[in-house]
């Protein structure tokens, strides 16, 4: 009722019941809908559900351009997991030539903002660079606010890393998703 009133944050909320299946069948398309709507009310939220429908082609074609444009909007609003996401875009080079270094401060802002997949970038580019000290800082963030589904991915992705902290933090990780069931 919200979202037929024109509420964006109502909007945003029936983009996410309606992709995750909350109280309704999964409905990818319409999901999108209120998405959009969402975004071109301003609302960060909105935005960056709007952008992972674009970048993953869920409801939508796949437009990792009109993605990235959604993040900076977003980020720039002060958004966190859009910094990150941007971030993912300057490191692969996807749509924006490569750049290290803006990766890097994207993850920096989304680390500082509390977005736990910017922390454990952030860590592994401190880590890359030798500074493990403030790598370790940031990686011991990561499992405060995870989901346990980035909790194991993270957790097996260090478990392969070179450096024997990250590989106890990784299990640690995991032990605690297999502990919580």
């Amino acid at each position: 009722q919200a979202a037929e009133q024109g509420h964006a944050h109502g909007m945003n909320m029936a983009g996410r019941c309606l992709a995750n299946g909350w109280g309704t069948p999964v409905d990818l398309v319409a999901a999108v809908h209120w998405y959009r709507l969402a975004a071109h009310k301003d609302l960060d939220l909105g935005m960056y559900n709007y952008a992972n429908q674009l970048a993953s082609g869920k409801g939508v074609p796949q437009d990792h351009k009109a993605a990235l444009g959604w993040y900076r909007l977003a980020a720039d609003m002060g958004h966190a997991k859009s910094m990150t996401k941007m971030g993912r875009y300057y490191e692969d080079g996807l749509v924006v030539k490569r750049d290290m270094d803006a990766a890097f401060l994207c993850y920096q802002d989304g680390a500082q903002g509390g977005d736990f997949r910017g922390q454990f970038n952030l860590a592994g580019m401190l880590a890359a660079q030798g500074n493990m000290t403030e790598a370790l800082e940031w990686l011991r963030k990561v499992p405060l606010t995870a989901t346990p589904g980035f909790k194991a991915e993270a957790g097996r992705t260090l478990l392969e890393s070179p450096y024997p902290e990250f590989r106890r933090i990784g299990q640690q990780m995991l032990n605690a998703v297999t502990a919580a069931g």
